[in-house]
């Protein structure tokens, strides 16, 4: 695949790919968790990720990465729900979108090579922190007492 633009001496967009660089031997998955999901992922935790919607099982891995900040780009438009993908956004200068809610960005290294390399969409399971349900939905009854008590 090539550009008939890029040439030396041309300027080209801080966000414009030039290459896909590509090691056999070390398969990595970018993934997108919620923010309120963010601190029952660390690195370490056990993943498992089915690629696309063809794939016949899960692969194992591990989060290898969990970026401090959170993602203000997305980086290819399969993950926008524009485009189908799960992501909601909000439209940016040019073509940029930008996610609607804070995600952040979590790397998982495979144990073994995918059925296909290519960009698809993925299904990612983690072994993470467990969280108890309970108290969350009482913390949230409570503020909405509150609310409607007028406090």
């Amino acid at each position: 695949m090539s550009n008939a633009q890029l040439a030396p001496g041309v300027w080209v967009q801080p966000r414009q790919p030039l290459a896909i660089v590509v090691d056999p031997a070390s398969w990595v998955v970018d993934a997108y968790i919620a923010e309120s999901d963010i601190a029952r992922v660390q690195p370490g935790d056990k993943t498992r990720v089915k690629i696309g919607s063809a794939a016949p099982a899960f692969q194992s891995g591990r989060v290898t990465e969990v970026d401090a900040a959170r993602s203000n780009v997305l980086p290819h438009a399969i993950l926008d729900s524009q485009s189908g993908g799960p992501i909601a956004t909000l439209p940016g200068a040019g073509n940029i979108r930008s996610p609607r809610d804070a995600i952040y960005r979590f790397r998982i290294a495979l144990d073994a090579a995918p059925v296909e390399a290519r960009v698809a969409l993925a299904e990612v399971v983690i072994d993470g922190t467990p969280r108890a349900w309970l108290p969350s939905v009482l913390e949230g009854m409570a503020a909405i007492l509150i609310r409607e008590s007028c406090f």
